[in-house]
């Protein structure tokens, strides 16, 4: 039996514990950015108004990041909607975002990615099991076992992914 891609999932305290190609940052639709590393909120303002991101509820968007002291090279946007709606549709905004967030990294051949949770309080732990349902359906590929596949060395995509989240937003 051919063996299985894994995608590995770690969670940790704020800070990445391993080096990442892109770095995932929720957005809620009209509100400033609170999901941001210190001292990056600036750069990611500048880049959701370079990109044009809204942060509309299921959207997902991919661009580079010049940055330095960031460990990524790309960042993905996801898009939550409002901040006032259901835990549920907050979730599934994430679950949809971080899909295409995923089918995206494939493109660019990235396969870390690291997920930053912090400021999401009360919905952080239904946002974070979203994060993971999406990420590991998007990476689904009925036919990743095909011997064209194999031949060619094309790469499976992500491969791990790490979740930041603030230890005192968990439950």
């Amino acid at each position: 039996m051919p063996e299985r891609p894994v995608l590995r999932i770690t969670v940790s305290g704020v800070g990445p514990t391993a080096s990442s190609d892109l770095l995932v940052v929720p957005v809620w639709a009209g509100q400033p950015v609170v999901m941001a590393p210190p001292g990056k909120q600036r750069l990611i303002r500048q880049l959701i108004r370079r990109m044009e991101f809204t942060g509309g509820w299921g959207s997902g968007e991919v661009g580079p990041l010049p940055a330095r002291g960031v460990r990524a090279q790309f960042i993905g946007l996801v898009g939550l909607g409002s901040a006032r709606s259901s835990t549920a549709r907050q979730a599934e905004g994430m679950r949809r975002g971080i899909g295409k967030i995923v089918q995206e990294a494939r493109r660019h051949r990235l396969a870390r990615v690291t997920v930053l949770l912090t400021g999401l309080s009360a919905v952080v732990e239904s946002v974070a099991s979203a994060a993971v349902d999406g990420a590991v359906l998007a990476g689904y590929r009925w036919n990743e076992n095909a011997t064209r596949h194999k031949r060619e060395g094309i790469r499976r995509g992500v491969r791990q992914m790490q979740l930041l989240v603030n230890k005192s937003e968990i439950g």
